[in-house]
């Protein structure tokens, strides 16, 4: 396995990343589902060298308790922020299968910040972790910042961008909230990517709004935007008005969601040649848009529209698609 690529996963709603560095692998967040098992399967993965939690939501921490869980898997590390607050049986759960995977020998670090961030990096592929900051990890989840806003799961947010020898290539911002945005432009940090994983799947939540995407879309400036989402259910996201918004600030940018949107297509076209090879929770039931995306880090001077070209092909087949509508107000459809 000496390549080095990153594959942003089709996990239905949820987000779920697997930097390939060479024989090392590190595995960035996953929901419940088999997904990144199946994955890590296709890889051939007997061991990995490093697991990265970004926060304690469910449809980011579900999957690992799996993978901690799996005997045929040795994870040597992993690392995650404490959430004092997070009571759920998901994320007990978790904390269940950390205390069983260290008796494999896996450890665990409960610190995961700007300052703490563990020595992930080499000559190749280097990882940078831009937030939570050291003041704001101090506080926690359930705090104040030092501008009196409330401190919850999303404002503490891991975000991490992935580098290949010194060039951004995707940003990874978990589901960082305009607190936690507004305490990393605070600090200074560098936050440009060319992939970039848009927090909330799309959708309109507390502290994520128009004004927060336009701006978390001006910072980062990527030629590409993932929304990792499930096609129709309880959220039903991209909502429309996020995709304007990163339309209009990104009008050249290739936009690429994992699922097909409804707002996008009733119907499902029954076209899946432009989905790569690896498994994505959607492909069985031809629900994929992007499906599971793969980026070949010896290609990023290529263009999108290149690296791209058969999921631009793609929305041919599509009826409304959002992203195509560059520049222009998209109408919420009726329900």
């Amino acid at each position: 396995m000496a390549s080095h690529k990153l594959f942003l996963l089709d996990v239905g709603h949820g987000n779920c990343s697997i930097v390939v560095n060479g024989d090392k692998l590190t595995v960035i967040d996953s929901p419940t589902g088999a997904t990144l098992l199946e994955t890590l399967e296709s890889l051939g993965a007997t061991e990995i060298e490093n697991v990265l939690i970004s926060h304690a939501d469910a449809d980011h921490i579900g999957g690992i308790t799996n993978l901690l869980l799996d005997n045929n898997i040795r994870i040597k590390r992993v690392f995650v922020n404490p959430d004092s607050v997070k009571d759920t049986a998901v994320w007990y759960d978790f904390r269940c299968a950390v205390k069983d995977a260290a008796t494999r020998g896996t450890t665990t670090t409960p610190a995961l910040t700007t300052t703490q961030s563990p020595d992930l990096s080499d000559d190749t592929v280097q990882f940078e972790v831009i937030a939570p900051t050291p003041e704001t990890a101090l506080g926690g989840v359930g705090s104040q910042d030092l501008a009196g806003r409330s401190i919850n799961s999303n404002s503490m947010s891991v975000v991490i961008r992935v580098l290949y020898k010194g060039v951004p290539v995707a940003l990874l911002p978990g589901d960082i909230d305009s607190a936690g945005l507004e305490n990393l432009v605070a600090g200074g940090k560098l936050i440009q990517a060319k992939y970039f994983v848009y927090p909330h799947h799309g959708g309109l939540s507390k502290g994520s709004s128009v004004a927060f995407t336009t701006e978390i879309c001006r910072l980062v400036s990527p030629q590409v935007v993932v929304l990792s989402i499930a096609r129709g259910g309880k959220y039903n996201n991209p909502r429309p008005e996020i995709i304007s918004a990163i339309c209009e600030v990104l009008p050249d940018a290739h936009i690429i969601c994992t699922q097909l949107a409804t707002h996008c297509s009733k119907d499902v076209p029954p076209v899946t040649e432009h989905h790569c090879s690896f498994p994505a929770r959607g492909m069985s039931d031809q629900l994929c848009c992007g499906g599971t995306i793969s980026i070949d880090f010896d290609r990023l001077d290529e263009s999108p529209s290149e690296i791209h070209a058969d999921h631009i092909a793609f929305l041919d087949q599509v009826s409304t698609p959002m992203c195509l509508s560059k520049g222009m107000k998209a109408v919420v459809p009726s329900t």
